[in-house]
C-alpha cells in the first residue's frame, strides 16, 4: 500500500528470492519458503522501495511505500499469525 494507505497494484514482492506481482488490490501470498537470501523486498514505480530482513514463520504483511518524492520512508509491519490462519487464508483473488 501507499502511505495514505491505498493499495498498490503491480508492486513487485520478492521474498526468499521469489518475485511475484500484488494484486489490483496489494495482495499477494507466496509458498513456505527456506532459503537464501532471507530478504523481503518491496518495489513499485514511483514509490521508495523497501528492504529488510525476512521473519522466518506465519505473518500477514503490511508494506507501506512512501512517495519518492516525500521525505518519509518506506515501512514493512510483520503481524504473527499462526500455521492454522495461513494455510486457511483465502489465495489473492
Amino acid at each position: 500500500m501507499n502511505s495514505d494507505s491505498q493499495p498498490l497494484a503491480n508492486a513487485q514482492v520478492t521474498l526468499y528470492g521469489k518475485t511475484s506481482t500484488a494484486n489490483s488490490n496489494g495482495c499477494f501470498k507466496t509458498q513456505l519458503a527456506d532459503a537464501l537470501p532471507f530478504t523481503f523486498v518491496v518495489a513499485a514505480v514511483g514509490y521508495k522501495p523497501i528492504e529488510t530482513k525476512a521473519s522466518t514463520g506465519f505473518y500477514r504483511v503490511e508494506a507501506k511505500l512512501a512517495s519518492a518524492q516525500s521525505p518519509a520512508n518506506s515501512q514493512v509491519e510483520w503481524v504473527p499469525i499462526t500455521e492454522t490462519e495461513y494455510r486457511s487464508a483465502k489465495p489473492c483473488e
